[in-house]
């Protein structure tokens, strides 16, 4: 994760010092100053756009059966899944965001939990919201944020616990 960010900084400090240069050649010949002045900006934007890494904050898994974060097992960005089932046993350091017929949490979401399911469990623990379009919403766990459930059936039960406001 490092180097992707020290070879944009890297690159993004090259482009300067090319416009940089450009700039000051032209300052010595002010009948040429216009068109490479903007002949270096085009090409420093074409080379910061063109050449410097793509960043991705996301981590995105498409399943026909069932995808699971193992207990143990470490998501450091937001997760998107896309399936028929999605368990998560494991830490999910960013958002999950589902779409499928069954989602169960039985580990860690430390950022906002997005669902459209047909059944959507919490046993585990959400530190942020819950936005929910499930026909069944089940909560037996730890809910740090709100809860925002458009559903047929939903059910928060003794051991469950929402610390914010619930909409259902």
């Amino acid at each position: 994760m490092t180097f992707w960010l020290l070879t944009a900084i890297a690159w993004v400090i090259l482009v300067l010092a090319l416009v940089a240069a450009g700039y000051l050649l032209a300052r010595r010949r002010p009948a040429r100053m216009n068109s490479m002045a903007l002949l270096n900006v085009v090409l420093g934007i074409l080379l910061l756009l063109g050449v410097a890494p793509r960043a991705s904050a996301i981590e995105h898994h498409k399943n026909d059966g069932t995808y699971t974060l193992e207990r143990g097992k470490t998501v450091n960005d937001s997760l998107m899944i896309g399936g028929d089932t999605a368990i998560i046993d494991g830490d999910v350091n960013g958002d999950l965001i589902f779409g499928g017929r069954k989602l169960l949490v039985r580990g860690n979401v430390k950022g906002d939990l997005v669902a459209g399911t047909q059944i959507t469990e919490i046993e585990g623990t959400v530190g942020g919201n819950v936005v929910a379009f499930s026909q069944w919403i089940s909560i037996t766990g730890k809910v740090a944020g709100n809860v925002y459930g458009w559903s047929q059936q939903f059910r928060e039960t003794a051991a469950g616990k929402i610390d914010g406001n619930v909409l259902s």
